[in-house]
């Protein structure tokens, strides 16, 4: 079987326009864009234990069972805030389609059938008062002239009414820090006393206010604000979403695919599994295999630890980008994703010098069949912060395909060969990592096992003028190596 035979990707996907960014500020352009179609956007929601918990704390506090109304969406860069931010917009705005969407998912949703929902994003609001967007979007710019240094929670109150609203602010961090706090500080002062005045009026049981505000958690000034309302803090990025939210982010009805065709997949490489392949527990490995098809665990595994560990952490954002790439490249031929279908190129933003010494490193040993794969591999490892090298099992695991009817054999002598001809690949207790230094020993051992011993001092004088030095030298004697 093909990728193509077992599961469908998404439109987007197969037509190279994948759209891994979610921008709020989009939400009310004209553009065709994913975030102002509530209905596709549903469609490629998948109820993360984040949204779950969210919409559970909406219906406690619509019921009367609490009195908070106050959200924090919190997680680094990447992780998925504005993705959350926008759902629940959209679920709020768009009653039936909420009921279909949580029909869909058996989520108890009861939701207002008619409520005032506005979004924020200072991407798009450049103001000296968070204020006048918001009341001006809630149809109350009336009140605006009454208002002194800030809004008291009285006019708060007027504006909101006793209908159920909801204020959705994206992106608050970059607006607040860019106030000068010499410069600014009056300024600073009202927004922070707005802001706690307004998560204390969704804190009221009386009213049926709902504010969502996504935060990086940098800004000292804002925390203080939140520890005193003390909003929900919902964690948009817990570990155990990541592999179903980019299953249904990538593909048509994953929940409808043939299991039995995957298992047959998955079978037929771990039954082609064997030494120097490493997998402490082969059955539970199989169910992983199953879970994450069509990606290989190790791939997924590989690229959660790299994205984790980059400056400004991309998380789920940086890696869909990437396995849209290599979905679109290979599901029509390949019977499953490995870590070497990835493009090398997609992680040049994070140590371009590394790659260009892959790059040259490559072209010495273009005529190795396997050469790109295990080279590729070994780059990624390198990349990543938690392995900083490949094992022979990581390689392994990251090429052999059963179906390309190459034998493990094959590939562990094309990495034999390989060894000793690059400039930076390096070996260390059995890891292969690539290195910014030269590897100068391995150049040498393997032009020394290649050459008689009468020509050994020429070589090696070769090497060293050419490879080493970039005929900068000049070599007196040889007469001790």
């Amino acid at each position: 079987h093909k990728i193509k035979d077992i599961i469908t990707p998404r439109d987007e996907v197969l037509k190279g326009s994948f759209q891994g960014v979610i921008q709020t500020h989009k939400i009310d352009t004209k553009e065709v864009r994913l975030e102002n179609n509530p209905k596709k956007f549903l469609n490629i929601t998948y109820p993360s234990s984040a949204i779950k918990r969210t919409l559970e704390r909406i219906n406690e506090k619509l019921s009367g069972r609490s009195n908070q109304g106050g959200f924090l969406l919190v997680g680094p860069y990447g992780s998925g805030k504005s993705h959350t931010l926008i759902t629940l917009f959209h679920l709020f705005n768009n009653s039936t389609l909420a009921k279909n969407w949580g029909k869909q998912w058996r989520i108890d949703l009861d939701l207002p059938e008619r409520s005032r929902s506005v979004v924020v994003s200072t991407r798009r609001y450049d103001v000296d008062h968070l204020w006048d967007p918001i009341f001006n979007l809630l149809g109350r710019n009336d009140l605006l002239d009454g208002i002194k240094r800030f809004p008291t929670t009285d006019q708060i109150e007027e504006a909101v009414g006793n209908e159920p609203v909801a204020i959705f602010i994206d992106e608050i961090e970059n607006w607040y820090g860019a106030f000068d706090p010499d410069k600014h500080s009056h300024l600073i002062e009202q927004n922070e006393t707005f802001l706690e005045h307004l998560l204390e009026v969704a804190a009221d049981p009386k009213r049926k206010l709902f504010v969502f505000i996504t935060f990086l958690e940098e800004k000292e000034g804002l925390k203080k604000i939140f520890n005193r309302t003390k909003p929900t803090r919902v964690d948009v990025s817990p570990i155990e979403d990541r592999e179903k939210m980019i299953l249904h982010r990538l593909f048509e009805r994953v929940e409808d695919v043939d299991s039995s065709k995957i298992e047959t997949v998955v079978e037929t490489f771990i039954n082609a599994y064997s030494e120097p392949i490493k997998i402490d527990n082969i059955q539970s490995y199989k169910h992983r295999m199953i879970r994450t098809y069509p990606f290989h665990p190790l791939l997924l595994d590989t690229l959660f630890q790299i994205y984790e560990a980059a400056t400004e952490r991309q998380d789920v954002r940086g890696m869909l980008n990437v396995l849209a790439d290599a979905v679109r490249d290979t599901y029509e031929i390949k019977p499953l994703i490995l870590l070497s279908e990835i493009d090398e190129n997609d992680f040049r933003g994070m140590d371009l010098k590394l790659i260009e010494k892959y790059e040259y490193d490559l072209t010495r040993v273009q005529d190795i069949k396997h050469a790109r794969e295990i080279m590729k591999s070994i780059l990624i490892f390198t990349l990543n912060e938690k392995t900083h090298g490949a094992t022979e099992s990581d390689i392994l695991l990251s090429i052999f395909s059963p179906a390309e009817g190459d034998p493990l054999t094959s590939i562990l002598i094309d990495i034999e060969n390989i060894y000793g001809k690059p400039h930076y690949l390096h070996k260390e207790n059995g890891t292969y990592l690539f290195k910014h230094d030269l590897n100068i020993y391995a150049l040498l051992e393997k032009e020394k096992k290649e050459i008689e011993e009468k020509v050994v001092r020429e070589k090696i004088a070769k090497i060293l003028r050419e490879d080493v030095f970039e005929n900068t030298p000049y070599i007196l004697s040889l007469i001790h190596i």
